[in-house]
């Protein structure tokens, strides 16, 4: 297994320093080719001081190196107990269930580039999601001072957890569309990261980070009531070439993918079956040699049910590179359920909320394609065309707009943009339109969540 994240980093920023790409889909339906984008002692940090978020005009561009009105550090942050839900006062919070299913929602997007080269971007932005109508863009814009690479909210929706590159965690205060304010930050071990899963009672969350050293694996962080994050040093399961976590239905057991490598000490091994431990980190229960040759994920995909795993593969370097493997889930024991299907450039899967529906995001390809789900089976039925670079989605699961999904995409003619479609049955899905967020190279979209 090779590290993705620096190469990918690298062709994307290469590619995207301009909007103009060559191969970029010209829109919906466009099928032309596309560059590839870019248990033991907590320990809390000092926090940031909670006020409103940096904001800039709707569409518009913050300028280089503009400094975001959060404040400056504060020293003696405390952080909330992750245990039954009570907070550090002693009061209790409810960080697990959703909202009402059909509000407006916050959409929010990460920025990791500006128009200076060399210098990354550092911003998150938000949507707003009205029932059956495109985003719109709210104009608020906060400096996190971290490349974001992955977003995730809490069930409740109420915060939002940010994941830096270089391993910066951020907590989001959303109060609305329009009022998002950073609560915390810690730093995570030194390594690339990606991935980032969010426990279901919202107390909890795991960071993916990939290097070939010590530090390398899944840092457990635990969310206080009051936004305050705190690092489980002890709980570090250190796995080198760690790409993508899941968990299984239940939230005792997690699938990872990693710690293959072909040097010293050598592990054939590419997947873990693992157990979550009380009180934070987990512990192996199996690992299994599932592929023979190098991995590039960005994100596995696992059925609502937990019976079925889906696995890209994008590896330019791997003679199974385009190859997308599905493998039942029983027990103790993941095996292959079928033969591999061919699809190049495939990034991340996403499983629609009823598991019928599977889609896989393809960057070089601008677009992504959908599967039905057969039994064990997975069929190819439609592809969504003309998301350029399509890479990271996130999916509305519950109320009216279950089954809507959002997709960043860079376009040459409008460019950067978020495109919208939707599920309508098994392998079925239909394009609905995109909101254009603005020329610039400071526009382009890197992560996306959707609040539950």
């Amino acid at each position: 297994m090779l590290p993705s994240a620096p190469l990918r980093h690298f062709l994307g920023l290469a590619a995207l320093v301009v909007v103009v790409c060559s191969g970029c889909p010209e829109g919906p339906g466009d099928e032309g080719g596309g560059s590839s984008s870019g248990g033991g002692g907590g320990s809390s940090s000092s926090g940031r001081a909670g006020s409103s978020g940096a904001v800039s005009s709707s569409g518009g561009s913050p300028s280089s190196g503009a400094s975001s009105s959060l404040g400056s550090p504060s020293s003696g942050a405390t952080s909330g107990s992750p245990d039954g839900g009570v907070g550090p006062d002693g009061g209790s919070c409810d960080l697990g269930t959703p909202g009402a299913p059909d509000r407006e929602r916050v959409v929010m997007l990460s920025h990791t580039f500006t128009d200076v080269p060399a210098t990354p971007g550092t911003w998150v932005r938000t949507l707003g999601w009205k029932v059956g109508q495109l985003p719109e863009d709210t104009g608020v814009r906060v400096d996190v001072g971290a490349r974001i690479m992955r977003l995730a909210f809490v069930p409740s929706g109420t915060y939002a957890l940010a994941l830096g590159d270089d391993g910066d965690l951020v907590s989001l205060r959303v109060d609305g569309v329009a009022n998002v304010v950073e609560v915390d930050r810690v730093t995570l071990p030194s390594a690339g990261f990606e991935d980032l899963v969010v426990a279901a009672d919202g107390r909890r969350v795991w960071a993916v980070g990939s290097n070939v050293a010590e530090t390398a694996g899944l840092s457990t962080v635990d969310l206080g009531c009051d936004g305050a994050l705190t690092v489980l040093e002890g709980a570090f399961f250190n796995i080198r070439l760690a790409e993508s976590l899941v968990l299984l239905p239940g939230g005792t057991q997690a699938i990872l993918l990693g710690g293959q490598a072909a040097f010293d000490p050598v592990d054939n091994d590419d997947t873990r079956l693992l157990a979550l431990v009380p009180g934070g980190g987990f512990t192996s229960v199996a690992a299994f040699d599932l592929w023979s040759d190098f991995l590039d994920v960005g994100r596995i995909g696992l059925s609502p049910a937990g019976d079925l795993l889906v696995v890209p593969n994008s590896s330019p370097f791997s003679s199974e590179g385009g190859q997308v493997r599905i493998f039942t889930v029983t027990g103790d024991s993941i095996a292959s359920a079928q033969v591999p299907q061919d699809v190049p450039s495939a990034r991340e899967v996403l499983f629609s909320p009823d598991g019928l529906t599977v889609l896989i995001s393809r960057d070089e390809n601008n677009r992504v394609a959908v599967f039905r789900r057969d039994g064990n089976q997975l069929t190819p039925t439609t592809e969504v065309t003309g998301i350029g670079l399509a890479s990271q989605m996130a999916m509305v699961t519950r109320g009216l707009d279950s089954g809507r999904v959002v997709v960043p995409s860079v376009d040459p003619s409008g460019g950067p943009n978020l495109a919208v479609f939707r599920v309508t049955g098994p392998g079925a899905a239909l394009y609905e339109g995109q909101l254009e967020l603005g020329s610039g190279s400071d526009q382009i979209p890197e992560a996306v969540a959707v609040q539950p």
